[in-house]
């Protein structure tokens, strides 16, 4: 088991100075809280939260990218979708179109990783870690070099158990 303390959302900031994607079971967690004792709980600006990972299951599913909506050629924000069983991503990085440099990029929330640099030439290969076991995987050219935001694609990759 691990204990990590969740901030509230209210004081949680990326680096755009907007609010970061927490889940709604975080964001309203009075209904976590002992019989009338929900305002206390929702006041609180942290709490200790204990939880296990469990291994995601994506039968016939692929690593997918997300591109978020706000994304330029300066400011990449990538969620990772669909990893399977090893799939609790540690580090995330990637890598332009003739380079040979991998760009490491940040975590913000869940399974949203992002990069500040640019302009960023695509396609983009993007190469995963993860954090309990070190297995990596690394989807080569998997985001076009015409790639927009809102649009998801897919890797022929996943962790497999």
């Amino acid at each position: 088991m691990t204990t990590r303390k969740i901030q509230h959302p209210a004081f949680t900031k990326n680096l755009l100075g907007l609010q970061n994607p927490i889940p709604s079971v975080l964001r309203n967690r009075g209904h976590m809280a002992t019989s009338g004792e929900n305002g206390q709980l929702r006041n609180r600006g942290e709490i200790p939260v204990i939880y296990r990972r469990t291994s995601c299951k994506y039968p016939g599913k692929n690593i997918a990218f997300h591109v978020n909506e706000g994304s330029t050629d300066y400011w990449l924000s990538l969620p990772v979708e669909f990893e399977d069983g090893d799939g609790d991503v540690g580090s995330m990085h990637i890598r332009e179109a003739g380079g040979t440099e991998w760009l490491e990029m940040n975590h913000l929330c869940g399974t949203n990783w992002s990069v500040i640099r640019g302009p960023l030439k695509g396609p983009l290969s993007v190469k995963l870690t993860t954090l309990s076991t070190g297995r990596a995987l690394s989807a080569r050219d998997v985001i076009p070099g015409n790639w927009v935001p809102k649009a998801t694609y897919t890797s022929r990759l996943n962790f497999f158990h």
